[in-house]
């Protein structure tokens, strides 16, 4: 048995916010300042509000695959082996199957919590992919800007470390950023966060930032001006 109950319409369309912002434009800037500056006159709005905005933050996932050390080793080598066959550059060795069999008993090993031998798996890759990085570098690569830009991905991906920032957690989305919001059910969620600014009254905006703890404050550049010079809005506390 369904039970179907009527819900009321909304009174306000979701889109209606943002096509009233469109219409507005920058021109009609002066006529907000004039609207908050009589507001704040007859004390519908205090001082102290436009010192201090909440800012809501919402994490914009990417479609990628779980990042791993291993997976992005085997992932660039790859990628470089079969750029040096399009670009006719002979390598000693391609290490095809060696890297297959690594990135295998990698994930068998970590899977039964072996992580001694999977670090040694990782590290197998890890040196494959600096083989390659470095062959390709004697073979004067730098010619080439498509394979030098190759390069300088495999690069960073090699190089980095654990604590480092801007880290790469894709191959092919580079801008993707490891964002922690305290979720129970998702430790870490790998994308972009989204923030909406607030100018004022209702002027909102949405911009990707790179934020790596969720409760950090968050710094958006909102300036609010009038004939008395309000200050400008330095801190947005997130909650």
């Amino acid at each position: 048995m369904r039970l179907l109950i009527p819900t009321a319409p909304t009174s306000l369309h979701p889109t209606s916010l943002v096509k009233w912002r469109r219409r507005v434009g920058d021109k009609a800037e002066a006529l907000l300042i004039e609207t908050l500056r009589t507001a704040q006159e007859s004390g519908a709005i205090q001082p102290s509000e436009f010192h201090h905005i909440n800012v809501d933050t919402t994490v914009q996932e990417k479609n990628i695959t779980f990042p791993t050390d291993a997976k992005l080793y085997h992932k660039a080598r790859q990628v470089l082996v079969k750029a040096a066959q399009e670009h006719n550059i002979p390598l000693r060795q391609s290490y095809a199957r060696s890297g297959k069999k690594a990135f295998i008993l990698n994930n068998r090993y970590r899977h039964a919590r072996q992580y001694k031998r999977a670090n040694k798996a990782c590290k197998t890759l890890k040196n494959y992919l600096g083989r390659i990085i470095r062959e390709l570098e004697r073979k004067g690569s730098q010619t080439d800007q498509a394979l030098q830009s190759l390069l300088d991905r495999a690069r960073l991906i090699y190089r980095q470390q654990t604590g480092d920032t801007n880290k790469i957690y894709s191959w092919h989305e580079t801008a993707v950023h490891c964002i922690g919001k305290g979720k129970a059910h998702k430790k870490y969620e790998f994308g972009n966060c989204l923030v909406p600014e607030f100018y004022g009254v209702s002027l909102p905006q949405l911009k990707e930032t790179d934020l790596w703890q969720a409760y950090c404050m968050v710094t958006p550049r909102l300036r609010l001006e009038s004939e008395k010079k309000y200050k400008s809005l330095k801190r947005a506390s997130q909650r």
